[in-house]
């Protein structure tokens, strides 16, 4: 199954004036999250959308990851 995922880089948010957490500005934008996770490590959250939104903010970049993985069920 093909899912649309952004990663959402905290400190170019923070940097573009974004003070809300993540969860909260996703919603703000507009997006219909289905999923997210996030990897303090790299100061991202990765979160699956229903639909990408064009323009997208400098914070948010179209990426890949492996859902099932982080979301399905272990087995």
């Amino acid at each position: 199954m093909k899912y649309n995922q952004v990663k959402y880089d905290m400190i170019t948010a923070f940097n573009e004036g974004v003070r809300e957490h993540p969860q909260k500005q996703m919603e703000k934008l507009g997006y219909k999250v289905i999923a997210s996770i996030a990897q303090s490590l790299y100061d991202c959250w990765g979160f699956t959308v229903e639909d990408y939104i064009e323009p997208m903010p400098k914070y948010l970049k179209k990426f890949e990851y492996d859902f099932d993985y982080w979301h399905g069920e272990i087995k």
